[in-house]
């Protein structure tokens, strides 16, 4: 299944589950809301202005309350909340180049973390508009995140655009592992929440389904190609077992038997 948004490039799709939504960040600065009650058809149910006449590089959901991060090729990311009537409630300011990332950590729902061309990470507190901690030593700038355990550390893998991801360990804000890839600019990471298997979406258009050998290893097992041009964001419908992949011409839905398939399951 593939939507399209009349021309507009997508940069980033999430979901709210608890509403059944879909929110969409378009290149054009609006923020799009499609309604997936029917496993066939989007609906679109909202679309408003976000960034004016800035990319929207990035989408984060809060799993716990009615709120929706957005990042911008503005430098600002702002907190949207559905609840009320998708009113701006912050914004946040302190990187100096495009913010290409957000993230809310899974442990601690106030905290969230941003990603951004000036080759940092930082780590934010929702209630207040200043950076807490920056994690710098990118080479190059940091495209995407992705929050994951293992022995015993809460971790996170960063994604640059030379095709690498550095894994940081979040306690002692200390890198303690690096991934290497093919050269190929890496635009978004997704961890499976129930199979040992990273999905990386690249800039040639291809996503990647490696599987863990260890907490950082990962052995590439399957490549699934769309022709809507680079990948932006990989998401995931935990109820209809959907892998969703947000490219620059549209969306796609990659099944969870093409995971199976690859002995994966």
């Amino acid at each position: 299944m593939s939507v399209f948004l009349g021309g507009t490039t997508v940069y980033s799709g999430k979901f709210i589950e608890q509403k059944e939504w879909l929110v969409v960040g378009g290149g054009d600065g609006y923020i799009y809301v499609y309604s997936y009650e029917s496993s066939d058809t989007l609906e679109e149910i909202e679309c408003f202005k976000a960034h004016d006449g800035h990319h929207i590089m990035s989408l984060a959901v809060k799993p716990t309350q009615s709120f929706v991060l957005s990042a911008s090729d503005d430098r600002l990311i702002k907190l949207w909340d559905w609840a009320k009537g998708w009113e701006c409630i912050r914004t946040f300011q302190g990187h100096y180049n495009k913010v290409t990332h957000v993230m809310f950590d899974p442990r601690d729902n106030n905290r969230f973390l941003s990603a951004s061309l000036d080759r940092t990470v930082k780590i934010w507190n929702s209630d207040a508009a200043e950076c807490n901690i920056t994690l710098h030593e990118h080479p190059d700038g940091v495209i995407c995140l992705q929050y994951f355990s293992g022995d015993n550390r809460q971790l996170l893998i960063a994604g640059s655009s030379d095709g690498t991801a550095k894994i940081w360990d979040l306690e002692t804000e200390s890198s303690v592992g690096l991934i290497q890839g093919d050269g190929e600019q890496l635009n978004a990471l997704f961890l499976h929440p129930e199979l040992p298997v990273l999905i990386t979406g690249l800039h040639n258009g291809t996503v990647q389904i490696s599987k863990s050998t260890s907490t950082t290893a990962y052995r590439l097992e399957n490549i699934a190609s769309f022709n809507l041009g680079a990948v932006k964001a990989v998401g995931h419908i935990k109820r209809l077992r959907r892998i969703l992949v947000a490219c620059d011409q549209g969306l796609a839905v990659l099944e969870m038997n093409v995971l199976l398939r690859a002995g994966l399951g």
